[in-house]
């Protein structure tokens, strides 16, 4: 992964951190719109998709280093072999 592409993920998870942030500090005082009762599920998926973001972002600057997870051994041609 080229550094150019983790620092485009860690501002799409970044900015999902902030919506979710956002989103759970609006005032609950307006509930006449439909949509103002649903703040709290848009909050929460954000929250939740920036976390997915973050951890395959690890997932990825860490394989990119020779981390394979240690769900698999890497056998020398790079293919997980059954245990």
């Amino acid at each position: 992964m080229t550094p150019l592409l983790i620092e485009i993920y860690t501002i799409y998870g970044a900015s999902f951190i902030a919506l979710g942030t956002v989103a759970l500090m609006l005032p609950r005082a307006a509930d006449d719109l439909w949509i103002a009762r649903h703040i709290r599920w848009l909050a929460a998926f954000a929250l939740l998709f920036a976390a997915a973001q973050f951890i395959g972002l690890m997932g990825f600057t860490q394989s990119s280093l020779g981390w394979h997870g240690g769900l698999m051994p890497r056998t020398a041609a790079g293919s997980a072999s059954p245990p």
